[in-house]
């Protein structure tokens, strides 16, 4: 997670942070209206690279975080992916780097 953005969830949105894992953030929406409504903040809080950031952001950020932390078959579970190699096509650097960085230490 980028720094910025853990200040800003765990001071602006307090009461989400807190909230119980069974609690639906978007209890509702679409992913079709939630991408919309996304927008529409960046544009507000100035954020003007069309491309910058996106919700797939937050999810490539969740599996990088996680990528370093599990196995390979449990991140794959996390995203919904059938297969492992799906996982291991988009975050075999972060495994890599971090057995690398692993082995420097010792």
């Amino acid at each position: 997670m980028y720094d910025e953005l853990e200040i800003f969830l765990k001071d602006e949105m307090k009461d989400i942070v807190n909230q119980t894992p069974d609690v639906l953030l978007f209890d509702g929406y679409s992913v079709d209206r939630v991408g919309r409504k996304f927008r529409r903040m960046k544009l507000r809080l100035g954020i003007l690279e069309k491309y910058k950031f996106n919700l797939k952001t937050f999810r490539k950020t969740f599996a990088t975080h996680y990528a370093k932390k599990l196995n390979i078959q449990d991140v794959a579970y996390l995203l919904g992916h059938d297969k492992t190699e799906t996982t291991r096509t988009f975050y075999a650097d972060v495994v890599v780097d971090d057995i690398r960085n692993k082995m420097e230490k010792k």
